[in-house]
Parts: structure tokens; C-alpha cells; sequence
């Protein structure tokens, strides 16, 4: 966890890869940390032979695991942090289940960032409106991408695509926190939040 200034009420929620690692997104935190408090969710499913994690189909108990660390989070803040409009973020099969919550709780989830994904974001996905950003690593799998994104720009849903740098699957690359900073400025901007307390 990273937290943002304690004025600040907005939330970002990660969700790593499959046995990932759920640090990874300390690549770019300082790129989001005067504007948001970023919350790293561990799966649910353990890897074997590892004691790192994967994760299972369900969006409303990924949803509820979500609700329980805002609560935990907003006590130890001494502060609440808004639980109704949050930006997700997820690499590799994270992105996956950050795309089943836009679609499951499109009001709750309006900001989306879908890093590295498996497969192409679905169009259905973000019919609630929103913003999403894909992003690829210059090194790793990325034309599924970019045609997903392309596809989703086409169908008049607010989407972005961006490349990072010399990552290839797993990393960020060199210029991670530079891409994901673009990635939050952008979703921020086209779907405002409750940032501040009042």
C-alpha cells in the first residue's frame, strides 16, 4: 500500500498478475501518490509450490475483498476513502479481473487501467461508460491489445492505449512510472472523482 495525502479521499485498487507480484505497482506509485492512496489486493487462490497467489472467477467476492481493505485502510488513515467511484488497475490476469468488475459494477469501478492483459478487453465490458487505458509492454505480446483498444475506440467507448518502454511481460520497464503517470492523468481527467475531503 502507498498512501496518498491525508486531504486526499481517492482510491486506486491493484491487482497483479497470475502468482504475481502484489508489489509490482511500487514501479509507479509515486507517479499516482499526491493524488490517490493505491491499494495492493492479494488473490485469493494459492500458486503451488509458491506462496504467492492467483485468482478466482468471482467479481462480487473480489468485490467485497475490495470493500474490506477500503474499510481497513480508511481506519488506519483516520480518514474515509471514497468507496463509490474507484480506479482499478490490473496486470496480466489482474487486468482480467479488473475488466470483470468494470463490467459486474461499472458505477463503482469507472476508471479502468488494464495492463498487459491475456487477451483483448472486451467492448461489453465497458458499455457503463468510463475510461479505460491498455497498456503493453514493447517486449512482450502487444498486437491483441492495441486491436482490442482499437476496437473499443471504434465502438465510442472513452479508451486510451499506451506502450511502455522496454518491458517486456512481468516489468514495467525503464519508463514505467512515466506511462502509468500518463495512464492516471488521463483516466482522472475524463472521469473525475471525489478527491478531496470535504
Amino acid at each position: 500500500m502507498t498512501h496518498g495525502p491525508q486531504g486526499e479521499r481517492r482510491a486506486v485498487i491493484y491487482l497483479h498478475g497470475r502468482c504475481g507480484d502484489p508489489h509490482a505497482f511500487h514501479a509507479w506509485d509515486q507517479a499516482v501518490a499526491q493524488r490517490a492512496t493505491v491499494i495492493s489486493i492479494q488473490g485469493d487462490v494459492p500458486c503451488e509450490g509458491s506462496q504467492r497467489t492467483t485468482w478466482s472467477r468471482s467479481a462480487s467476492g473480489l468485490d467485497r475483498r475490495i470493500s474490506r481493505a477500503l474499510t481497513a485502510v480508511s481506519a488506519e488513515r483516520g480518514a474515509p476513502l471514497d468507496e463509490t467511484s474507484l480506479t482499478v488497475v490490473g496486470y496480466s490476469l489482474g487486468a482480467s479481473r479488473a475488466e470483470d468488475l468494470t463490467r459486474a459494477f461499472p458505477g463503482r469501478y469507472p476508471r479502468a487501467i488494464l495492463v498487459a492483459g491475456p487477451v483483448a478487453p472486451e467492448v461489453g465490458s465497458f458499455t457503463g461508460g468510463g475510461a479505460v487505458v491498455v497498456v503493453a509492454g514493447a517486449l512482450d505480446r502487444r498486437a491483441h491489445l492495441q486491436e482490442g483498444a482499437a476496437a473499443l475506440i471504434a465502438a465510442g467507448v472513452v479508451a486510451s492505449y499506451l506502450i511502455l518502454p522496454g518491458a517486456a511481460h512481468g516489468a514495467y520497464g525503464p519508463e514505467g512510472e512515466r506511462v502509468m503517470g500518463e495512464a492516471f492523468s488521463w483516466v482522472f481527467e475524463r472521469v473525475p472523482s471525489l478527491a478531496r475531503s470535504p
